[in-house]
């Protein structure tokens, strides 16, 4: 006689091989009495876990120091602190380099090794001028000027002849404005007030050491 497997021996086996494959088990419907055919069961795949990627820290960049910082020209306190340090200049002039004080004709030179005091190479006798105060380089700048007419200035159209190179203007037509024409560009600069003067010489000074400066004569 043959032996009836129970509903309940079925269901064991089958919770039985789940236990023991839970990849992949068989359930044959026939046992449950619902005909052929056969299921598959496969567990969901689950995808590996990534870690966060932390991109490197980038350090801050600290710009570049500035090559040539500008040089703001000294102011002396007084007159007379103006006149002493010309005296005192003179004095360290031992020999004059010609060539090098037509080279610096008509150039405003700062003392880059002092304290910035600013000096202008006359055109014309290629001597240094002590520039001082703002007061004292807008006198000097205007007492050394040369005089010209509307015609002329408007010729000029702001930029004046190599013959005037170095040179300040003073238009005797127009209120006896005083222009100074930057020999490097001709560009002609207006004097209008002594702080204008001042800022010719910061903007438009070309730096000198002591050695070369004391190589051009005083006046």
């Amino acid at each position: 006689m043959k032996k009836i497997i129970s509903m309940k021996t079925v269901i064991y086996l089958v919770v039985l091989s789940m236990l023991l494959v839970p990849s992949l088990f068989l359930v044959t419907e026939k046992a449950f009495g619902y005909g052929g055919g056969t299921v598959i069961y496969t567990p969901p795949v689950v995808p590996p876990v990534i870690p966060p990627v932390t991109p490197p820290e980038t350090p801050p960049v600290t710009p570049p120091a500035a090559e040539n910082p500008p040089v703001t020209p000294a102011t002396p306190a007084t007159s007379d602190d103006s006149a002493n340090y010309v005296a005192k200049e003179r004095s360290l002039v031992t020999t004059v380099n010609e060539a090098l004080s037509n080279r610096l004709s008509g150039r405003i030179l700062l003392q880059v090794e002092a304290k910035g005091e600013a000096w202008y190479v006359n055109p014309l006798n290629t001597d240094k001028y002590y520039l001082g105060r703002p007061a004292d380089a807008f006198g000097i700048m205007r007492n050394l000027g040369l005089g010209i007419n509307n015609r002329s200035y408007n010729s000029f159209n702001g930029i004046a002849p190599a013959r005037l190179a170095g040179r300040i203007l003073i238009n005797v037509d127009d209120f006896g404005r005083a222009y100074y024409v930057n020999p490097v560009d001709l560009r002609m600069h207006y004097l209008g007030r002594p702080a204008d003067a001042f800022n010719v010489m910061r903007n438009l000074g070309l730096g000198i050491t002591n050695a070369n400066l004391r190589q051009i004569t005083v006046n």
